[in-house]
């Protein structure tokens, strides 16, 4: 019983998640909670054909000069297949990504768990239905994608714009306690700025060093050339420092905090020896 339905869609991103089995399981419970509201609503659509109730379509039948019997068969037949159809479609599935290999698993969530490796775990999906057009579900689709160097995007599409304002109310409500503090750090401007501001300092404190009618070649040539590159690399580097994805291990901490603290930790060590050192200088 193919269920025919006009597309509502809704979308966003989130920059940053990070978080424990814990966090990434209420993802999950909430994707199965949409799936079994968008298995009822395709369920009760199927029970019609053509338009036609469940009644009406019997009194087509047998006005036709089917037999009530074979009537009746027929219909429950039909429903079964429709149901069994639409519960294969709506089903909860989970793909991973690792980098080492480039390894996919993919399945129910609750064998492809077990399977992970977290630290080398590149992008997560999460999907139920289809985004695009479907005949058995009526249309109704998800799909939560957690990338490594992206965070997490979100899209739902549905026959009908309540369940998909559902999904996305529902799934934002459960991604943003796993959006990490250091989640603005990535942002493209503030890592430029971040790592400009420290390449300025070092090549200071470099050129300080040397004599004037030297330093002020070298500066020239720092500026043009060695600014920009550094700037880039360094903008790449504070980006791997601070992935935008992380599963962690029970009772790991995020990439991004041990990089916090080991960041203040040198620049304190640093600053302890180069700062006096150079205002010390004649």
């Amino acid at each position: 019983m193919p269920i025919l339905s006009q597309k509502h869609s809704d979308s966003f991103i989130q920059r940053a998640w990070v978080g424990d089995e814990r966090h990434f399981g209420q993802v999950i419970n909430s994707c199965r909670e949409l799936q079994a509201d968008a298995t009822r609503i395709a369920t009760e659509r199927a029970s019609t054909v053509g338009g036609l109730s469940e009644q009406e379509w019997k009194d087509q039948k047998l006005s036709y000069g089917w037999d009530e019997e074979l009537t009746n068969r027929t219909w429950e037949a039909r429903l079964t297949e429709s149901r069994e159809e639409i519960a294969n479609e709506l089903r909860v599935t989970l793909k991973a990504k690792q980098k080492r290999f480039e390894r996919e698993i993919a399945g129910s969530p609750d064998d492809v768990l077990p399977e992970l490796d977290a630290d080398d775990l590149v992008e997560l999906e999460i999907s139920l239905g289809s985004l695009y057009s479907s005949r058995i579900s009526g249309g109704f689709g998800l799909s939560v994608v957690f990338r490594r160097d992206e965070g997490c995007s979100v899209k739902v599409v549905g026959p009908g714009n309540d369940w998909v304002l559902l999904g996305i109310q529902k799934l934002r409500y459960v991604l943003r306690p796993a959006r990490p503090w250091y989640w603005w750090v990535r942002q493209w401007p503030v890592v430029i700025v971040a790592t400009c501001i420290p390449v300025l300092i070092v090549l200071g404190v470099i050129l300080s060093w040397l004599p004037k009618d030297v330093a002020s070649s070298v500066g020239a040539l720092a500026v043009g050339v060695a600014l920009p590159a550094l700037t880039y690399w360094s903008s790449k580097g504070v980006r791997s420092l601070f992935p935008a994805f992380e599963l962690l291990r029970a009772g790991a901490s995020a990439r991004g905090s041990r990089t916090t603290s080991r960041t203040l930790t040198a620049a304190a060590w640093v600053g302890g020896i180069v700062i006096p050192f150079w205002l010390a200088k004649p």
